[in-house]
């Protein structure tokens, strides 16, 4: 009797339990394909205005490909699309740029930084021209006082060394110049590098 009223009360614990779980499981993936679907709806809406040369238009398409390596995302092309719109000087662009080169946007798509870690790891890229680049952008977005620019860049600047600080105010000087793309940015330092590395990631 004893043993009978344990396993209903372990029961009346647990299923509840598990049909919570289940349920919260369904519902984020249920989020998942809302936020992709939405990515692809601004995508295609703005895709052309964005080939036109529109920065806002180039902005939305850029966040929409922002941060994966997956059949939605793709974190080299959302940096091509967002270095057009930052160079017409268009803060958002800047300001995203700044987050993705400074590894600060896990609010996007958490874990799409120890991917990009990965993928640059196969290259045998070491640098931290990135880091000095995304400081580069939140100066840039901080003169519109852009969101929280101006707390990022102060933050950036106590992590650099001043030699990297003194070339990231160099870039600033000539930002429009500045290297900006994923392949312009992350340049290997090793030998045998070809683009297969980097196939899958190609702008179209």
């Amino acid at each position: 009797m004893i043993q009978k009223n344990t396993i209903q009360l372990i029961l009346l614990v647990i299923l509840p339990t598990f049909l919570i779980l289940s349920a919260c499981s369904e519902r984020d993936v249920d989020l998942n394909r809302g936020f992709e679907n939405q990515d692809m709806m601004m995508r295609n809406t703005n895709l052309r205005d964005a080939r036109h040369g529109h920065k806002d238009s180039q902005y939305i398409v850029g966040k929409s490909y922002c941060c994966g390596f997956d059949d939605m995302h793709n974190t080299k092309r959302a940096i091509e699309w967002l270095c057009q719109s930052a160079k017409q000087n268009y803060a958002p662009a800047q300001h995203l740029l700044g987050e993705i080169y400074t590894n600060n946007i896990d609010g996007f798509a958490p874990g799409w930084s120890v991917h990009t870690s990965r993928e640059l790891d196969k290259l045998g890229y070491r640098g931290n021209e990135h880091l000095i680049l995304g400081y580069m952008w939140y100066m840039l977005a901080a003169n519109w006082d852009y969101e929280n620019a101006q707390e990022m860049a102060r933050d950036m600047e106590n992590e650099l060394t001043y030699a990297d600080v003194e070339k990231a105010h160099n870039y600033f000087q000539d930002w429009q110049n500045a290297p900006c793309t994923w392949n312009e940015v992350f340049v290997p330092p090793v030998r045998g590098y070809t683009e297969d590395n980097f196939k899958h990631l190609e702008v179209e």
